[in-house]
């Protein structure tokens, strides 16, 4: 009987203890293999979740709120978004963080609105924010992402611009520039000049200073702001 081994100072059962009325009662031995089986099952469910958002965001997102991964708030997305070594691959993000669908709308302004661009040059601040997804290919999806990138940047550095619309114009024109810049296809680049040309009264009818244009394409010229690979967040080696 296994009350008797124990007594004894015998080992512990290995299976069910048959004495206990057909009771399921685990040993640590049965502990094990169920605390096991049930993280390889939870691994697996991940994987088949961000293989899904890889595939079709939207609905990832919905199947790794379903498996209690993501919580239900805005807040939530965003932050499993901005994780790294989940899987998730920047392009099916950046797909995402574009979508018009009001929800969505709120992880993506809970996104952008969770990076702190304080101090920061505007490129840099450009590169970061760019950092986390590949731009869609959708126009409208971009100027989302752009126009509240543009809010973020003003609010944090309140006295850069006279306003976000100013951030905004000249977020897509660093873009632009990138671009044109870095893409072997265009065979003739835009100069510092056709760059400064391309940028007068963008401030609210005003010029930006000549000078903090030139530094500004020179950054870009010289360093390019990497948006083409798609680029995946770390391995999913699991949800936790």
């Amino acid at each position: 009987a296994a009350a008797a081994a124990a007594a004894a100072g015998g080992a512990p059962p290995t299976l069910l203890d048959p004495t206990l009325s057909g009771a399921a009662l685990l040993t640590p031995a049965g502990d094990e293999q169920a605390a096991l089986a049930a993280r390889r099952a939870h691994k697996a469910a991940f994987r088949a979740a961000v293989a899904l958002f890889n595939a079709k965001p939207a609905k990832g997102l919905a199947a790794l709120r379903d498996l209690g991964l993501v919580g239900a708030e805005a807040g939530d997305a965003a932050a499993f978004l901005a994780r790294q070594g989940t899987g998730l691959d920047k392009a099916a993000i950046g797909e995402l963080l574009g979508e018009r669908d009001e929800s969505l709308l709120k992880v993506m302004h809970a996104y952008v609105d969770a990076l702190d661009f304080a101090g920061a040059t505007f490129d840099g601040a450009l590169r970061s924010f760019l950092d986390g997804f590949r731009l869609p290919g959708e126009a409208q999806k971009i100027d989302r992402l752009m126009e509240k990138f543009a809010q973020r940047y003003v609010a944090c550095n309140p006295s850069s611009f006279r306003s976000a619309d100013v951030a905004y114009v000249l977020a897509y024109s660093v873009v632009m520039l990138n671009t044109d810049a870095h893409n072997p296809q265009v065979k003739v680049k835009m100069s510092k000049a056709d760059f400064v040309r391309n940028n007068r009264g963008v401030d609210d009818g005003a010029d930006l200073p000549e000078e903090f244009l030139g530094e500004l394409y020179d950054r870009i010229v010289h360093d390019e702001i990497k948006m083409k690979d798609g680029g995946m967040g770390g391995a999913a080696a699991g949800g936790g």
